[in-house]
């Protein structure tokens, strides 16, 4: 089980982030204008992940990441791992669940859970 969250920035934008069954964060999208925009991205993601790219590259702390992207874009890049084989995890957890993932879409308010 995954949850994709959808939330406003502090400087207005709108972003996705997916975390897995344990509620780590595995990966964040772009960000977007609108917030329509993340859920678009979130449902292909969901309905066509066979269609993206996975590529795995090092981050220039020496921390292994891997990027999302479909047509030469880039729609997501996931946290940073200290290991390749919790890389291959997190990819593997992705794959496994994006597809049936639930999304949790906050409100634009700030001041919802005070």
């Amino acid at each position: 089980m995954g949850v994709f969250m959808i939330n406003k920035t502090e400087k207005g934008w709108y972003e996705t982030e997916f975390f897995n069954y344990k509620g780590k964060k595995l990966f964040n999208s772009i960000c977007c204008k609108q917030k329509s925009d993340c859920l678009l991205i979130v449902q292909t993601l969901k309905s066509e992940l066979e269609q993206f790219v996975i590529r795995k590259s090092t981050a220039t702390s020496g921390k292994h990441i891997f990027r999302l992207s479909r047509g030469g874009y880039i729609l997501g890049t996931s946290r940073e791992f200290p290991s390749e084989l919790s890389l291959n995890k997190a990819i593997d957890m992705t794959l496994k669940y994006v597809p049936d993932a639930e999304i949790l879409d906050l409100p634009d308010e700030s001041d919802v859970f005070l």
